[in-house]
């Protein structure tokens, strides 16, 4: 089997006091490997997807080193049969295994990266003390006493 994914429309980013939520909109063209030949295949079915997930962010000091964190705290995945070539069928079990697989094993990988956070980028010999970092309605606030040695 082979996965493909596709995005169908620009995915979505809404900001709020309580975190960041994003929508993702997606194909997934799921082909069948022929025997004999791993590199071709035929199209069994696709499936539409639609990814929402929520997560909330924090500034994190790490020696002299400020970093952008996140949390993800919800994926939810819905599906939907867009084409078939081998004959309709119910996605709702194909829908619960992906979320249960995004609870399993999505959140706490995107967790374990988003955790170590990203650099804040700084100027050389400029260092950031007393950083905070505040969502808003379609707005990232970072405040910050600025050190230049």
């Amino acid at each position: 089997m082979e996965l493909k994914l596709n995005a169908t429309k620009p995915p979505l980013l809404k900001l709020s006091s309580s975190g960041a939520n994003f929508t993702v909109f997606g194909d997934v063209l799921v082909n069948v490997l022929k025997p004999g030949n791993s590199s071709d295949s035929e199209l069994a079915f696709v499936l539409g997807a639609v990814v929402l997930a929520e997560a909330e962010f924090y500034l994190k000091n790490n020696s002299a080193n400020l970093f952008v964190c996140g949390n993800t705290t919800f994926i939810r995945i819905n599906l939907s049969l867009v084409s078939t070539n081998i004959g309709d069928f119910d996605v709702d079990v194909l829908q619960e295994a992906a979320n249960l697989l995004s609870i399993l094993y999505i959140i706490p990988l995107i967790n374990n990266y988003a955790n170590s956070g990203v650099p804040f980028p700084v100027i050389d010999d400029m260092t950031l003390t007393n950083a905070s970092l505040k969502l808003g309605e379609d707005y990232v606030l970072v405040a910050a006493d600025i050190v230049y040695s």
